[in-house]
Order: structure tokens, then C-alpha cells, then sequence
């Protein structure tokens, strides 16, 4: 039996880098809302946002570009991250703010990690069919989700999260039992940008990649083997924006202008497809507009719910992801310290 993805999870940290951040869209002084000291008596209060290059995380570019932050009086810093993982210890650190979750990353951190104490302070995304898929390379022998059975599939990152949830939850529809104990394959540790590549270099047999990444690997001659937000995980909840109770008690006034600004963001999104598709080759450097004006479009929202919460825990709990009791912890992720 191959070991438990929660097992692995100690080891994300070790397997993902932050990368180079974005420059923020302001000028002038700021001062500093955590784990720093403040410069100059600036009218900017600096804070620090991680999230992926992905599709579902561009309305952190639709607020840098459109002043919504600075209008909110943030100076935002943006730390790139291979996926939700990588940013548990930045976090507990105090040299993290707000960051871009997905929701089944986050329930994991937070069981293994108490002390965090995350709250939700807005929803950011949710699926449609066509977002993510697995796909293998030209010429593949697999043509059927059964015949991923002992094979090498790419994933961004070790340990549980929306990606290997989403490969078990398509194989179990397919009449493989897999779980998180027992995945029923091997995960290759494959960032994004890099899977068409590993695909095309017979690295992997397969990948589960979302858009912009769907797409691009097609453009490179891999083809879809299924899409995986289907039947369960059909319109699921992937993710929302987060901070941790400390700094929410610490920073009560950033918190309040960094929900008010990404609220602006996920509603400028989910009114103005055109807008995404012009942001996300901002975003995410390496997509090209051709690309991005016919990729599949995931649905932007900002209402964060229980319900919400509520229907990842329950597909978490019955494929080994969390355990049966853990609902009764979900009202504390959307209930926010006093002056929060």
C-alpha cells in the first residue's frame, strides 16, 4: 500500500519554493501591517498575498491593476505559490497575510496544523465542467480512466488537496476504489507550467491540470482523458481568499480593506468575462491572449456560505480526506475574532 498523502503532507514544504513576487501597483511610503516595521508614516498599509498562477486566483491582478487595493489604502505584495500547501509555514511565521486557499487544502492545513487558525473572508471560485481535466500525451496507450491503475500521474504538490480529491473522486465513478490512503496511483510532484512538458518527455503518464494549463497542454499535442468536475464534483467550491485569526485580531482595518477590495475584484469578474480573459495573460506570464480567449472559465463569486463549506467536507470525509467528526469544526473557519 503506498502511503498516506497525509503523511506526505509534512514533506510539502520541503518540495515547494515561493517564487519571485509581483510588484505592487502603488508608489510612495507605506507602513507595515505585519511582521516588519513601519516606513516613513506612509498612507499605504503593506500586506503580503500568496497565491498560484492560476485562472482561479486573476482577480488579484484585477485589483492590482485596477487600483481596488490602493483605493482601500493597501499596498499589496504578491508571493507566488505552487499551490495552497506551501503556505501554511509563511503563515505561522507572521511573514504572510491573506493568501488564495482552496478549500480541501485548507481543511488539511488547518487539522495538522491548530495553531493556525484560518478565516475565510471571501469566496473566490468555483467549477465548471471543462476547468480541469486529466490528460495524457499524443499516442498514449491509456484511453480509459480505469487504466490510470498503477500509473505515474503529475500532480502540483504532495499531500491532500483539491487535485488528488478530484483524480479519486473521477476513478471511484469509474469503479476504482481509490482514497486518500489509497490513491490506486503514483503521484510525479509536476508545477503547472511544467506539465505539458513532462507529458510530451513520457515523465508521466498522465496529469491533472486546470486551465489555463487544460489548454495549453492540448496546444502541445496532449489530449483530454476526462474532465474531473463532473457528477460529485460538478459546480464543487475550489476555493476562497483567507487570513489567520492573529492577524485578523492584530489588523482588524486590513483585513476589512483587503475584503472590501478582492469582494470588488470577484464581482468585476463574474459581471465582465472579457475583462478575465484581457487579465489573465497579466497574470499568468507565460499564457499567451490566443490562449486565454478560448480556454474554459470557472465562475467567480464572493459570498462565503457554511453550505458552501459544508458540501467539500462532506466529498472530503467520504473519501478518506477528513475525518467523519471534522464538520463540526467548519462554523469556525466564517466566524471572524471581535472588530474583524
Amino acid at each position: 500500500m503506498r502511503r498516506s498523502r497525509l503523511h506526505w503532507f509534512s514533506l510539502v514544504f520541503a518540495t515547494t519554493a515561493l517564487a519571485t513576487g509581483l510588484a505592487a501597483c502603488s508608489s510612495g511610503s507605506s507602513s507595515t501591517a505585519s511582521g516588519g516595521s513601519s516606513s516613513n508614516s506612509g498612507s499605504l498599509t503593506t500586506v503580503t498575498v500568496a497565491a498560484p498562477n492560476i485562472a482561479s486566483a486573476v482577480t488579484l491582478q484585477i485589483a492590482q491593476d485596477h487600483g481596488l487595493f490602493k483605493a482601500e489604502g493597501l499596498d499589496v505584495k504578491v508571493q507566488i505559490v505552487a499551490n495552497s500547501n506551501a503556505v501554511t509555514g509563511p503563515l505561522l511565521a507572521g511573514t504572510l497575510d491573506f493568501t488564495s486557499e482552496n478549500y480541501v487544502g485548507m481543511y488539511i492545513q488547518e487539522m495538522t496544523n491548530p495553531k493556525l487558525g484560518l478565516k475565510v473572508i471571501a469566496d473566490n471560485f468555483q467549477a465548471t465542467d471543462n476547468i480541469a481535466a486529466i490528460v495524457v500525451p499524443k499516442g498514449s496507450k491509456i484511453t480509459s480512466v480505469k487504466q490510470l491503475v498503477g500509473k505515474t500521474v503529475a500532480l502540483p504538490g504532495k499531500g491532500a488537496s483539491i487535485g488528488p480529491l478530484s483524480v479519486d473522486v473521477l476513478l471511484n465513478s469509474y469503479g476504482v476504489k481509490a482514497t486518500a490512503t489509497n490513491p490506486q496511483y503514483t503521484t510525479a510532484v509536476v508545477p503547472f507550467p511544467n506539465m505539458p512538458a513532462a507529458l510530451a518527455q513520457g515523465k508521466v503518464d498522465a496529469a491533472w491540470v486546470t486551465e489555463p494549463f487544460v489548454t495549453v497542454a492540448e496546444e502541445a499535442g496532449a489530449h483530454v482523458l476526462a474532465y474531473t468536475y463532473s457528477g460529485t464534483l460538478k459546480n464543487f467550491p475550489i476555493g476562497p481568499w483567507a487570513t489567520t485569526e492573529s492577524f485578523a485580531e492584530k489588523n482588524p482595518q486590513a483585513v476589512k480593506a483587503f475584503t472590501a477590495a478582492i469582494t470588488k475584484a470577484q464581482q468585476m469578474a463574474a459581471s465582465d468575462p472579457a475583462l478575465v480573459r484581457t487579465e489573465e495573460p497579466i497574470w499568468i506570464k507565460t499564457l499567451k491572449p490566443a490562449i486565454a480567449n478560448v480556454m474554459a472559465q470557472g465562475t467567480y463569486d464572493s459570498t462565503v456560505s457554511l453550505t458552501t463549506l459544508q458540501r467539500v467536507a462532506d466529498v472530503m470525509e467520504n473519501y478518506g480526506f477528513l475525518p467523519k467528526s471534522y464538520n463540526s469544526q467548519l462554523k469556525s473557519f466564517i466566524t471572524m475574532p471581535t472588530g474583524a
